[in-house]
């Protein structure tokens, strides 16, 4: 539980990199992830080139902030291999390298690809993803350079018994 009440979206990172056997655990995490029919559709495309970070924004207005970030993970999705719950699956990829990231004393902000179409295209034009390949999420990861609180969230206000 701790790691699920201090992780964060965090948006400003410090320069250090990230070593690849960390990018791997957090890959291995992902993979650990429930999946329908067992069909494990996530594929991991991890980028640290600077040029192709950079060019990231072109595709993905939203995350300008990844000019400081060291590593990016796509998280894509093969149609093939579950044509109806694939984004049910990244998902939950998505969130155990989030929190394995996290666990691991990384910053972390999950940027939305799926189902934004126009973004989509462009991930796929942008890394050459293969047709039935979509990009489900980009994940920016570095070393955290600002901390954030705990936000109040009560669970009472979301939560109903036996019906509605």
């Amino acid at each position: 539980m701790s790691v699920i009440d201090t992780r964060r979206s965090i948006r400003k990172y410090t320069a250090q990199s990230v070593a690849k056997h960390t990018i791997e655990q957090l890959i291995a995490a992902a993979c650990l992830a429930p999946s329908a029919r067992n069909q494990q559709p996530w594929d991991f495309l991890v980028v640290t080139d600077r040029q192709k970070l950079d060019a990231i924004p072109t595709v993905q207005h939203s995350c300008a902030f990844i000019s400081q970030v060291p590593a990016a993970v796509i998280v894509c999705g093969d149609r093939h291999k579950n044509e109806r719950f694939w984004p049910v699956d990244c998902a939950a990829a998505t969130e155990n390298l989030l929190l394995k990231a996290a666990e691991l004393g990384l910053g972390s902000c999950w940027c939305a690809i799926y189902p934004l179409e126009q973004e989509m295209a462009g991930f796929k034009q942008l890394f050459g993803l293969p047709d039935q390949v979509e990009a489900f999420s980009l994940i920016v990861l570095g070393y955290p350079a600002e901390e954030k609180p705990q936000p109040d969230r009560d669970p009472a206000g979301h939560t109903h018994w036996e019906q509605w």
